[in-house]
């Protein structure tokens, strides 16, 4: 284990918050769309009176807290690496949390991510994803040169990949060079070769390229599904087996000297547990490698996800708490039992299930109170479709507070997001960059 915090480029995080809001910011009343985050916290507003216009999403504050803990303690006491995957969020402001907890680095899976990140000074990145851009690689290479301290690690799946990785070394030069991790897949599955054969077929095409060093394996057990299906961790669990495979076989074909001296990097947020425990601790403590794991969707946590999935197997200490609200007013309830809010498909995250309504919050009073006996049957692009018992008190120009259930596709749709405290006061928000 390597934890050691990247440095930042802590100035232009913190003028996040002084810089006025985008006048296409959505979520703030007219005479308050260019105010800073400075501004629109002052006094720690509680949110039904503090400029914001609705459907809004927010982050608990206690809930993001703790999140962001429980990862870091899990990775620090099992001995591994934790990259957390910033496309969940692409919000500089998280990832100086994540990496002031101890992260390793921050995961990316585009060139676009990558760019953002160096923008806020990131100074290791894991881009778990392969790069064929040679311009893309050598913008990349521009950078490792400009920056002695940026650490990058990408993938590489294919003889096209290699040569693009060597395109650009050719055309930038290798004083700092590129280091790759193969990526091992499944039949079926997404990215990453198919065989260890192929896997030894691709780093010896690396090998033979100045300035390209292949520095370990990857993979990602997700594809194996998280809610439960027949047979999913057992499939998980074998196919990191697998894993453990080929980094054997690079050692044994002279590609790493050792597994020690390897990187292995698995692990979204489902199985970050049967990472370790396949990746990490099946090794002989001589033997062990770098192990990085990169949950990303962690740090919001999914109302799905009832029973925290792999902290709860791992009989960690620390449990996940949902951190996501997103808000939408009441529109109408034209008959008994039938209400519409107005938050829909572009406003609440909808690919896994349909959100999970958690507050009401009736026009007027204090502080919301839990949503009990509604249901959402339906989105459209803007409306909720909510079933609710005919005798519950809920009117037009109330609020409901939902629950997402993948906070992995609800961060990219709001450039500005307020953090509440528990008693529903705005004390900070976050910008987004997607």
């Amino acid at each position: 284990m390597t934890t050691t915090v990247s440095t930042l480029d802590y100035e232009a995080i913190a003028a996040l918050r002084r810089e006025p809001s985008p006048w296409s910011v959505k979520g703030l009343a007219l005479e308050r769309k260019t105010a800073s985050i400075d501004e629109l916290t002052a006094g720690h507003p509680r949110l039904d009176n503090a400029g914001f216009t609705f459907p809004l999403m927010t982050l608990v504050e206690s809930a993001l807290a703790n999140n962001i803990e429980a990862l870091a303690s899990f990775s620090a006491t099992r001995g591994v690496d934790l990259a957390p995957h910033g496309k969940t969020t692409m919000a500089p402001q998280l990832f100086e949390r994540q990496l002031a907890a101890g992260a390793w680095g921050i995961t990316a899976a585009t060139i676009d991510h990558l760019m953002v990140y160096r923008r806020f000074g990131v100074r290791r990145i894991l881009l778990a994803n392969e790069l064929v851009d040679a311009p893309a690689l050598g913008w990349v290479l521009d950078e490792l040169a400009r920056d002695p301290a940026f650490e990058f690690l990408f993938y590489l799946d294919s003889p096209q990949g290699v040569a693009a990785a060597a395109e650009a070394l050719s055309a930038h030069g290798t004083s700092r060079g590129l280091r790759a991790l193969v990526e091992v897949g499944v039949p079926g599955g997404r990215t990453g070769v198919r065989t260890i054969e192929e896997a030894l077929e691709v780093a010896r095409a690396a090998q033979a390229i100045p300035g390209l060093e292949i520095a370990g394996i990857a993979g990602y057990e997700g594809l194996f599904g998280y809610a439960g299906p027949s047979g999913a961790v057992e499939r998980a669990r074998g196919y990191l087996s697998g894993l453990r495979e080929a980094l054997v076989a690079f050692v044994d074909a002279g590609i790493l000297p050792s597994t020690r001296a390897a990187i292995m990097s698995a692990a979204g947020s489902g199985y970050f547990d049967l990472v370790v425990d396949e990746l990490a601790d099946a090794w002989p403590a001589a033997d062990r490698p770098q192990v990085i794991i990169r949950p990303g969707s962690y740090i919001g946590h999914a109302e799905r996800d009832g029973d925290d999935g792999p902290l709860q197997r791992a009989r960690f200490p620390m449990r996940l708490r949902p951190a996501i609200v997103i808000w939408g007013q009441l529109l109408s309830r034209p008959e008994p039992g039938l209400a519409f809010a107005s938050a829909g498909r572009r406003d609440l995250s909808w690919d896994v299930s349909l959100p999970v309504p958690r507050w009401i919050w009736r026009a007027g009073a204090e502080r919301p109170i839990p949503a009990e006996g509604l249901t959402v049957t339906q989105l459209n692009d803007q409306h909720a479709f909510i079933e609710l018992p005919a005798e519950v008190g809920l009117e037009p120009g109330d609020l409901v507070g939902f629950g997402t259930t993948h906070p992995c596709t609800s961060f990219d749709r709001w450039q500005l997001i307020p953090i509440l405290d528990d008693d529903f006061a705005v004390i900070d928000a976050i910008r987004t960059f997607f």
